[in-house]
């Protein structure tokens, strides 16, 4: 991952600071160890591939769907759902970080503080590698 963000992240034109460029690198990374335990929690609880395959598939497009990233004006039934999405937390770090820029770093993301989103991120981290865990030792053998 450190390499096509390297390479993504100056390719693409972003500002050439290296806090920045640090900070773009630690979101990704956030994110991608959030994605990587949603699927260890999924392939621990569904150990046939197939059925591991479509429930991963079918989770994150309601992810990325509901996160804000297609579609921002959800109804009230469902927008609760991109609160327990990484996507709406990861993508909503990069964009304050890289298009608002009429705002510090610490400015509002959506409702909801930047700080208050790494808070969130590394809890589903935490939280998720705790369930697979879980999972994993109560299987038998």
């Amino acid at each position: 991952p450190t390499i096509m963000i390297t390479v993504t992240y100056f390719m693409v034109g972003l500002e050439a600071s290296f806090i920045k460029f640090l900070l773009t690198w630690i979101f990704c990374i956030m994110n991608m160890l959030v994605a990587q335990s949603w699927g260890l929690l999924i392939g621990s609880k569904f150990p046939m591939p197939k059925m591991s395959q479509a429930i991963a598939t079918i989770l994150m497009l309601t992810f990325m769907l509901t996160g804000g990233f297609y579609v921002s004006d959800l109804d009230s039934w469902i927008s609760w759902v991109k609160y327990i999405g990484f996507t709406f937390y990861g993508n909503g770090l990069l964009h304050e970080l890289h298009i608002d820029k009429n705002s510090e770093f610490f400015f509002k993301m959506g409702g909801t503080e930047v700080y208050q989103a790494i808070i969130v991120m590394l809890g589903m981290f935490i939280i998720l590698r705790v369930l697979t865990y879980r999972v994993l030792k109560n299987q038998t053998i």
